[in-house]
């Protein structure tokens, strides 16, 4: 018996032994990850408090700099602008049959870009400033064919009340056309004064968050015309006769960018990049029209009439492509290749007026069409 005791006094105290130091070995063990995160939180402080940075500027250094450096962009884009489709090709005259809607546009045209910026003292934040400017030509020129018409979009009911008395065109001609052509030209400009902070995130990826303020106007041009309307007695198309409609478009606004982008390093000399803007806008737009129509007799006007709403609008930019850097002069100046693809939007920026139907021919509203543009962009940079 007394040896009994004896074992199981042993094993309670072998357990006992074995659990405080499992205890003291864990508790060993928070310590340790205790007193390496305070180390590490302790070496954070001690390198903020030593220069102020955490995540260091991803601005490359240049010797001697200036801190100043400048950037040329040839943008080949492709523009378009909402809601411009100025006919329909149908084969039948009375009614819109195997119908073809046209629309005007994209066609890629030219534009530029420049940015400024500096590198302050102050945490290394870039200042900015850049204009963007693009010009835009649109055509579209269609010709019905044989057993083919046009039906007009963009013609005013209050012609046909004025010359035939009705909303409704006379029995004898159906104003459809034989022909049309529209043009439509435009100018945009956009000019941001930005506040950023290029940073390391890792070796190999570096960061850009940023804020702005933006300023930016398209002038708008868009003239149509549609030749020979269609004397249904004679089934043939009356020669001279036509309608004609002449709508500018000038949007203003102001507001608030937020930026982001980022820059992947595959060696010191190539990284992919990415970037995307998006801001809200406050302005006004200015949009009128002048029509005339001729019905074989001599052109006489119909309408002429403009408004000016205020408005908010909504835009994105984004960017994805490759960049080449180095230095020479001994390392005083950096330059930098790109080439990227890019798409804007903004959203309601085309304001072109029109009717609603034939039978409220003092009635127009604005087609809330949105200004868009994407293509390819060129760019040559220069630190000093």
């Amino acid at each position: 018996m007394l040896n009994y005791f004896k074992s199981k006094w042993q094993v309670a105290t072998a357990s006992l032994l074995l659990s405080l130091i499992a205890t003291s070995v864990h508790a060993d063990g928070d310590s340790a990850q205790i007193r390496n995160l305070d180390n590490r939180v302790t070496a954070l402080e001690q390198r903020r408090m030593s220069n102020g940075v955490i995540t260091p500027p991803a601005r490359p250094p240049v010797r001697d700099s200036v801190d100043l450096g400048i950037e040329v962009s040839g943008l080949y884009w492709w523009s378009y602008e909402g809601g411009t489709y100025p006919g329909t090709v149908s084969s039948n005259s009375t009614a819109i049959v195997n119908g073809k809607t046209q629309k005007v546009g994209p066609k890629g045209n030219w534009g530029f870009r420049t940015v400024i910026d500096y590198d302050s003292d102050h945490d290394d934040w870039m200042i900015d400033l850049g204009w963007t400017w693009l010009y835009s030509k649109l055509k579209k020129e269609v010709n019905a064919g044989p057993g083919s018409y046009i039906f007009p979009n963009l013609t005013s009911p209050s012609a046909y009340i004025d010359l035939f008395g009705s909303p409704l065109p006379a029995a004898d001609d159906n104003l459809v056309y034989e022909s049309m052509n529209s043009h439509i030209a435009s100018h945009f400009n956009s000019i941001v004064l930005g506040l950023s902070r290029p940073s390391y995130m890792s070796k190999n990826l570096a960061v850009n968050v940023g804020v702005g303020l933006e300023a930016t106007w398209l002038y708008s041009n868009h003239a149509t015309q549609y030749n020979a309307s269609l004397n249904n007695s004679l089934g043939t198309f009356v020669p001279g006769s036509g309608y004609s409609m002449k709508g500018r478009n000038d949007t203003f606004g102001v507001g608030i960018d937020i930026m982001l982008g980022s820059s992947w390093f595959f060696t010191k000399n190539l990284s992919i990049f990415g970037d995307c803007n998006f801001g809200l806008l406050w302005g006004f737009h200015k949009a009128s029209r002048q029509d005339k129509f001729n019905p074989g007799t001599g052109a006489a006007p119909v309408s002429g009439t403009h408004v000016m709403p205020r408005a908010n609008s909504f835009h994105m930019d984004s960017k994805l492509g490759l960049e080449w850097a180095g230095y020479f002069s001994d390392d005083s100046y950096r330059y930098a290749l790109k080439v990227c693809w890019e798409q804007m939007i903004y959203a309601g920026f085309n304001q072109d007026l029109l009717y609603t139907g034939a039978t409220e021919a003092g009635k127009m509203f604005t087609n809330q069409g949105d200004f868009s543009s994407q293509g390819i962009t060129f760019s040559i940079g220069l630190d000093f």
